[in-house]
């Protein structure tokens, strides 16, 4: 990766109005998450909320968010609504700053995302339990669809969701 070296960890609350101009920076102004709606989804779903720090200063450079929902692709009504008994982690947003896009930060950051509900799902089948998690589900312009198949995801069709000018496609990671 040609930047500086990234550290990932969950979201604090302080962090969200950060992530948000990250939000409003990379998405088109008819896409973009709201700030109530970031917080919404920290509020409900922080610990689906990943963050990419720049190990020197500390610095918010990234982020994955999501929520949870019954549906087995990502349904509009996920990106207002949690659905805490879903096994469905829908991501709403990859966002990384300017200055660090197109140098991998992107694609280490959904890997670990990947990994991390991997083994949440592990912890809970060693414990005797089921899984939490059945699959990761988002949505996505054609010209990111590179860097999602890269991190595993398959391409599933287009997607029935109208958010912004563009049509979106649906792209799923099966974690079983």
């Amino acid at each position: 990766m040609d930047s500086p070296d990234i550290v990932f960890k969950y979201l604090a609350k302080e962090d969200v109005e950060k992530a948000h101009k990250l939000e409003v920076e990379g998405y088109h102004p008819d896409e973009a998450a709201s700030l109530e709606a970031l917080n919404y989804r920290f509020q409900q779903a922080g610990d689906l909320f990943l963050g990419a720090y720049d190990k020197n200063t500390k610095c918010l450079v990234g982020f994955v968010v999501s929520t949870l929902s019954k549906a087995p692709l990502l349904p509009e009504e996920s990106m207002s609504k949690h659905d805490p008994d879903g096994d469905n982690i829908c991501i709403h947003s990859v966002c990384v700053s300017k200055d660090l896009r197109r140098r991998g930060v992107a694609l280490s950051m959904l890997k670990r995302y990947v990994e991390d509900m991997k083994a949440r799902n592990k912890e809970l089948q060693a414990k005797g339990r089921p899984p939490a998690y059945s699959r990761l589900t988002l949505i996505s312009r054609t010209y990111l669809g590179d860097l999602y198949s890269s991190a595993g995801f398959k391409y599933v069709g287009v997607s029935p969701v109208v958010h912004g000018p563009d049509p979106w496609l649906d792209y799923k990671l099966e974690l079983q």
